[in-house]
């Protein structure tokens, strides 16, 4: 029995299980030309020894002290793995695998998504986006980005299915994802608000909706709760997530055109009321724990940036407009390749090139939806998702690593866009289906 169910799910699914294994000997490949122990020695670096850190002493570190500077989850799960694997190559090797199969494992919940809607082909077309240079060398990188990735994708799988057949499994699984992607990435906090709205416009059991949004706010306080009270104990400080926004907001203000130099008044409006703020950690020789200085370091670039952005907007409110709300988020959309080591001659450009033909395929697969009014909630369901998420990111540093697990949402809109195109060119719903189908059975 469970050998021919075997053979019924490869039957089915060969064209995604044939992506996936592409994927796998892909990453793999690049793992043997990167190296098994290769890193950039930025955060992907100092996740690991946050892990083995952790490993060792149950303590969520980084940068070799006590911190709330990122969210637990990579310490926690890179530490399971050294209590596994030790401290050497074979944790190494136990990672990248790891991260490679998560980075396949994302294609597979990309292809269930589109595939809820549209072919089995496009689903397949839509999970070959995930064999660009620039995923299987993020395959490559023990980075929050694909792991979280993954868990997102997941989280937006689940979301269709509890608006599809309303099952109480789709909550508890989208819900367990939607956890482990907080613990990697404090911004996916906002995602209940775009899945209550989605659910709501598709009719939603109200009291179905509201009870588990109780159970989803119980889970949350479940973890809040204790981290803010330890965050307190460290910082005498309400921290409910992580306090490591200071930095990249700061770095944002030099993003754009028409920023204001660095011949500022620093001293009055960033130095003096940080004398007011060390006073409450330094001790009596006035020296300040290592673990508070990355938060007091943190309060200062947010003054810092406070005061630029301040300074910006008063001498050229134009450039600043223009700066955070088109020219930081068009990068992070259009300019979008996150990848500093090509694995082949041209490999970026190639890769920007098939991202500009997807964005092409999803533009015209928007505006077939307009006109035959398919698709519409779920489109505005991933564009409000996509573009909220661009807006935070971009509302601090531009950077093409924070967009690149979110272009997952634009693979799926464009699974559903060949579809839309396909519809399209057969002149009529009623065609296509008669010709085509949506049965899961048939092509």
């Amino acid at each position: 029995m469970k050998q021919n169910r075997l053979k019924a799910i490869i039957k089915e699914h060969y064209p995604a299980l044939s992506v996936m294994l592409l994927i796998l000997i892909f990453s793999i490949i690049a793992m043997k030309k990167l190296g098994v122990q290769y890193t950039l020695y930025s955060d992907d670096f100092s996740y690991v020894l946050a892990g083995i850190e952790f490993a060792n002493s149950e303590t969520v570190t980084m940068n070799n002290s006590i911190s709330a500077l990122v969210m637990p989850g990579m310490p926690f799960f890179i530490g399971l793995f050294s209590l596994a694997f030790g401290e050497g190559i074979e944790l190494w090797i136990a990672l990248k695998i790891a991260w490679i199969i998560m980075g396949a494992m994302t294609s597979w919940f990309v292809y269930k998504s589109v595939r809820i809607f549209a072919p089995r082909w496009c689903a397949a077309a839509a999970m070959c986006l995930l064999m660009s240079p620039d995923f299987i060398w993020g395959n490559n990188l023990i980075l929050t980005e694909t792991p979280f990735m993954l868990m997102l994708s997941i989280m937006i799988y689940e979301t269709f299915m509890m608006a599809k057949d309303k099952k109480w499994k789709h909550f508890i699984w989208g819900t367990a994802a939607f956890f482990c992607a907080l613990m990697l990435k404090a911004n996916i906090g906002l995602y209940p608000l775009f899945a209550l709205f989605y659910l709501i416009i598709k009719k939603y059991p109200i009291k179905k909706l509201l009870l588990q949004s109780l159970v989803l706010l119980m889970v949350l306080c479940s973890f809040i709760v204790p981290w803010s009270i330890r965050n307190n104990k460290i910082y005498d400080a309400f921290i409910p997530l992580t306090f490591g926004s200071g930095n990249p907001e700061l770095l944002g203000t030099y993003q754009g055109y028409g920023y204001p130099d660095d011949n500022l008044d620093y001293e009055t409006y960033v130095n003096k009321p940080m004398q007011e703020v060390l006073k409450k950690y330094e001790k009596a020789d006035g020296a300040i724990e290592p673990q508070v200085k990355w938060y007091t370091d943190q309060i200062r670039d947010s003054l810092k940036a406070e005061y630029r952005k301040s300074v910006w907007w008063n001498t050229n409110p134009k450039s600043m407009l223009i700066s955070y709300l088109i020219i930081k988020p068009r990068n992070m959309i259009f300019n979008n390749v996150f990848c500093w080591k090509e694995l082949f001659f041209n490999a970026n450009q190639f890769t920007f090139k098939i991202r500009y033909i997807e964005l092409s395929v999803i533009f015209l697969g928007i505006l077939i939806a307009l006109a035959n009014r398919k698709f519409r909630k779920e489109y505005l369901f991933l564009i409000i998702l996509y573009i909220v998420n661009i807006y935070l990111y971009a509302s601090t540093y531009s950077f093409d690593r924070y967009a690149q697990p979110f272009l997952i949402i634009r693979f799926i809109m464009f699974g559903i866009s060949l579809y839309g195109i396909k519809m399209l060119l057969l002149q009529t719903g009623k065609e296509y289906v008669k010709t085509d189908g949506l049965s899961h059975k048939k092509n």
